[in-house]
């Protein structure tokens, strides 16, 4: 019987000892698929994340495609119009060579003719000069000789006549009668004479005061002509100046809507990617938490609440990591707690909590500072093994203080689990570790796998970026929004400055053809009126002077004969 349990154990022994080494086999093997799963997993990881790299880098790639096709596009209508314009331009400017060098060689042979005939204008000036002189030496001899010519007729035909009355009439008294009425009838004569001379001179005189008043005229007319296209020339460069300037604000606008259409692309594809970014970062929160926290700053704003000192935000817009390396050590230590609301009052609380329940907006855990109590007395332990979590790992801002030190009240960071365990059940506090290990000071461990793409403070880091991308792609795309509505603003305005001085301009040219048309007419009414009072003076006058002159002669020896003897013949 004892050599049977002897064998029997023997057996059973060496089955066991096959079976542990089954055992161990087989769990070595399940080690070794763990650990090529585990890798599998990593690597799959990976790859998917740069799958999604790839795809967003190729969204990226696809759409900056799209623009650079569309800016070629643009760039190959303004190089076309451009060539377009620059060969229309050179044959114009070849043109305009050709009509210079022309108009050079008009000028030329006209400077060659003008000379010439200024040379013949004085000669013949010269010659018109002393042939005037010598015209008006003559005109003034032979008046004098026609007036001594009429004064001799006049004197032989008196002394006829007295001969001829002495036979004619038979006393003195009848002489008498009929030269007192002949007196009397060249009395009148030479009233009505000397009326008609007293117009013509009248007539002479309105003559000289109105060419004195053309010339007047003429010489206020071309100084205001000079003036005029003086500011007509000033006008002309004025106006190729704004010209030019239009010219190029047109290629200033074109480039700031250009920029602005680039712009608004780039922040449309950043408002998608903060979108998906805040998507992602409200599946990471339970759903009633989400649905409070979107609708939380709505409410603050329509409350009238004070940001950064009635209302602060969630936990995690307060805190910042000091290092990437603790995020997954915080996260272990917060949970939850990182959605949680930090308000100034239990009062404000309140108000939005009262608001979420009447609009049925989900539930939000708040954090009223002045209702927030915290151990003065806790005494954290001084080790090269743990740290206080709260110092070692973020930074925050001072008014959230009392915040900060509820939710990482009694949390250190350990090295590892085994420190984390100790430090735990000897110092009463949670200890976490860096790869989120928790050790409950009640005696409770968690741990295991932590997935990194599911971090929450990664999520809200990404969403903050996002976030932050987009305003300032927002923002550029509003300034050059902006810049190109004043680069129209400014196009519209010059070309509304270019259409005012053009009309300006037209009006200017007709002025100064309207003062040149003036000058013409007056310059023509001044030579008109030269010409009258030379005629008046010289050929209408000096008869009129000799007739009186004679009249007044025949009556002074008519005069004389009164009383005289009859002569007889």
């Amino acid at each position: 019987d004892r050599t049977r349990k002897a064998l029997e154990y023997t057996l059973y022994d060496k089955e066991l000892r096959k079976a542990r080494h089954v055992l161990d086999h087989l769990e070595h093997e399940r080690s070794d698929h763990l650990h090529s799963t585990a890798e599998l997993y990593e690597a799959t990881k990976q790859t998917h994340d740069q799958i999604q790299n790839a795809e967003a880098q190729l969204k990226i790639k696809s759409q900056a495609l799209k623009r650079n096709r569309v800016q070629l596009q643009n760039l190959e209508e303004d190089k076309t119009r451009t060539v377009t314009l620059k060969t229309k331009l050179d044959l114009q400017c070849q043109e305009l060579q050709e009509q210079v060098q022309l108009g050079e060689e008009t000028l030329v042979r006209t400077q060659t003719e003008l000379k010439e005939l200024e040379t013949k204008i004085q000669s013949a000036q010269a010659e018109l000069e002393e042939k005037d002189g010598a015209l008006k030496d003559g005109q003034t001899e032979l008046q004098k000789l026609l007036r001594e010519k009429d004064q001799a007729s006049r004197q032989a035909d008196a002394i006829y006549a007295k001969q001829g009355r002495g036979k004619e009439y038979a006393s003195k008294e009848d002489r008498d009668r009929a030269l007192r009425k002949q007196i009397k009838d060249l009395q009148n004569l030479q009233n009505e004479k000397q009326e008609y001379l007293s117009a013509q001179q009248e007539t002479l005189g309105n003559l000289r005061r109105s060419t004195k008043e053309y010339e007047q005229e003429i010489t206020s007319k071309k100084e205001e002509l000079v003036r005029k296209t003086e500011s007509l020339q000033g006008l002309h460069k004025t106006l190729d100046d704004k010209t030019k300037n239009h010219f190029a604000m047109i290629d200033v606008r074109k480039d700031s809507w250009r920029d602005a259409e680039s712009l608004q692309d780039r922040a449309k594809e950043a408002r998608e990617t903060y979108q998906q970014a805040v998507g992602v970062f409200r599946k990471s929160m339970p759903r009633a938490t989400a649905m409070g926290i979107r609708a939380l700053p709505r409410i603050v704003e329509e409350e009238g609440l004070i940001h950064g000192e009635q209302y602060f935000g969630m936990v995690m817009d307060n805190l910042e990591l000091k290092d990437p390396k603790f995020q997954t050590a915080v996260e272990a230590a917060t949970q939850n707690a990182l959605f949680h609301v930090i308000v100034d009052t239990d009062a404000t609380a309140a108000r939005l909590m009262t608001r979420l329940e009447r609009e049925r907006l989900g539930r939000v855990t708040f954090m009223p500072l002045n209702q927030i109590r915290v151990d003065p007395n806790s005494r954290y332990p001084q080790s090269n093994d743990v740290t206080p979590l709260l110092d070692t790992c973020i930074n925050y801002d001072p008014k959230v203080v009392k915040a900060m030190q509820h939710v990482f009240h009694r949390k250190l960071l350990a090295r590892n689990a085994e420190i984390a365990s100790a430090w735990a059940e000897k110092a009463q506090m949670d200890c976490i570790t860096l790869d989120g290990d928790l050790c409950s000071r009640k005696g409770a461990l968690t741990g295991g796998y932590v997935d990194l793409q599911k971090s929450r403070l990664r999520a809200h880091a990404v969403k903050k970026e996002a976030e932050q991308s987009f305003r300032q792609l927002d923002q550029e795309f509003r300034q050059a929004d902006a810049k190109a509505k004043q680069a129209e603003q400014d196009v519209t305005n010059v070309a509304q400055e270019v259409t005012r001085l053009q009309s300006k301009q037209s009006q200017l040219s007709r002025m100064v053809r309207t003062i040149e048309t003036e000058v013409t007419e007056r310059e023509a009414q001044l030579a008109a009126s030269k010409r009258q009072a030379e005629r008046i003076e010289g050929q209408v006058v000096p008869p009129v002077e000799r007739e009186i002159a004679s009249i007044s002669g025949d009556i002074g020896r008519l005069q004389d004969e009164i009383g005289t003897e009859l002569m007889s013949a």
